[in-house]
């Protein structure tokens, strides 16, 4: 489009918007607009009556937001080539990342229901009534601040602004986790299949279930990186949010282990860190339980439960087992890193409910690391293959991870 015309189309579209958000009076035409209005089915069925305020109200609306949606095209035309670039690169990153974080939240909103066991009004106005949850309070506390700033907002509704949030952090840094593997222009793959796994864990509300693959994605991503100092300081904050931050401790140590220096200043500060928050919790929201056994809950399980146990296997066994196939496309980081997966068995077992598969939502950005290994090895052999047609072939070839670029 020619840019003298898009700016003409722009201004036309601008003053339609001013106009339709100003017209108070009736529309031209309006009687004989009302009356081939009158002919729709609901009206004539009597499931709905028709008047001329609503008429001029809908008519309003629908000018308004055309023409907004028209003028957003011509803008793009009027902007400059520099801005159009930027935009045709990355544009389609940030949609990825806020579709992916819309279908989380609408899942997560749609699919989950308040359970009596966990109230969030409890939750938020007194923690300490509630074992265990009540130490898990980041997003509580950030549902605290809303409350305090609009107390006329609901409770749930608190909760709910939170999560959305939660969910845009989390698909966030799994695209910065995922770059690591296949490059920033194919890191969208990897919120997908964050998408598709996250989606499937969802069962009542609570505060920090989302945001455990945030802070997992976001430590593993500082410990790859060697950023130890921000590692140790996402802990604590991890630590807020949910106690099995813990098992990133061991996972810190096998990576740094060849360096016994760091190693014990990197696990000792990790360590002092969640301790201290925990202590910190303790000291201000005191409560007695600290655990809940489930030692023979959860050998009775597949008696007790077999049709949720099942479907809990199932939201997951297959991810792993596709994360499997790509070991040897995996870097020394993500094969130490896979540590987490017996720890997380071992915890649940003792703490957790294997029906639950949330209890295994610290594994996703492990299992997403290892399936983007093998597609980044996959394309730079392909890459190879372009380049030097005497190259091996991908079944003869070793993998080498995207980030050895």
């Amino acid at each position: 489009m020619n840019r003298r015309v898009a700016l003409l189309f722009l201004a036309v579209c601008v003053a339609l918007v001013t106009t339709a958000a100003l017209w108070k009076k009736a529309i031209p035409g309006e009687y004989a607009l009302t009356q081939i209005l009158r002919t729709d089915l609901r009206i004539q069925e009597g499931v709905w009556t028709l008047s001329v305020m609503q008429v001029r109200n809908a008519i309003r609306l629908h000018v308004m937001v055309w023409s907004t949606a028209a003028a957003l095209v011509a803008l793009w035309f009027v902007l400059p080539c520099g801005i159009r670039r930027y935009w045709r690169r990355w544009g389609f990153q940030y949609l990825m990342t806020l579709g992916c974080s819309v279908a989380i939240f609408l899942f997560f909103w749609l699919r989950g229901f308040e359970a009596p066991w966990y109230q969030i009004e409890q939750l938020m106005t007194n923690p300490s009534s509630a074992p265990i949850f009540g130490h898990r309070l980041l997003w509580v506390w950030c549902a605290d601040v809303i409350k305090g700033l609009i107390p006329s907002v609901p409770y749930r509704t608190c909760f709910l602004l939170t999560q959305a949030v939660a969910a845009l952090l989390a698909v966030w840094m799994m695209g910065r986790w995922s770059a690591l593997y296949v490059g920033r222009e194919l890191q969208w793959v990897g919120q997908v299949m964050f998408a598709l796994m996250i989606s499937l864990t969802f069962d009542y509300y609570d505060f920090y279930d989302i945001s455990i693959s945030f802070f997992y994605a976001l430590c593993l991503y500082l410990l790859k990186r060697e950023l130890y100092p921000a590692f140790v300081v996402a802990l604590g904050l991890a630590t807020l949010n949910h106690e099995n931050a813990l098992l990133l401790i061991p996972v810190a140590a096998l990576e740094t282990f060849s360096n016994r220096r760091r190693c014990l200043i990197v696990c000792a500060a990790a360590l002092f860190a969640h301790l201290g928050v925990r202590g910190l919790l303790q000291v201000f929201i005191p409560f007695g339980r600290q655990v809940d056994w489930r030692i023979w809950s959860n050998l009775y399980d597949p008696f007790a439960e077999p049709r949720a146990l099942l479907i809990s296997i199932a939201s997951l066994m297959f991810w792993w087992g596709a994360a499997a196939m790509c070991w040897t496309a995996a870097d020394r980081f993500l094969r130490k890193s896979a540590l987490l997966l017996p720890l997380l068995i071992a915890v649940t077992y003792l703490f957790g409910q294997f029906h639950e598969p949330r209890q295994f939502d610290a594994s996703i950005p492990v299992i997403i690391g290892f399936i983007l290994s093998r597609i980044g090895s996959a394309l730079m052999i392909r890459v190879s293959e372009l380049n030097n047609p005497e190259v091996a072939r991908p079944d003869s070839a070793q993998f080498l991870p995207y980030s050895h670029l």
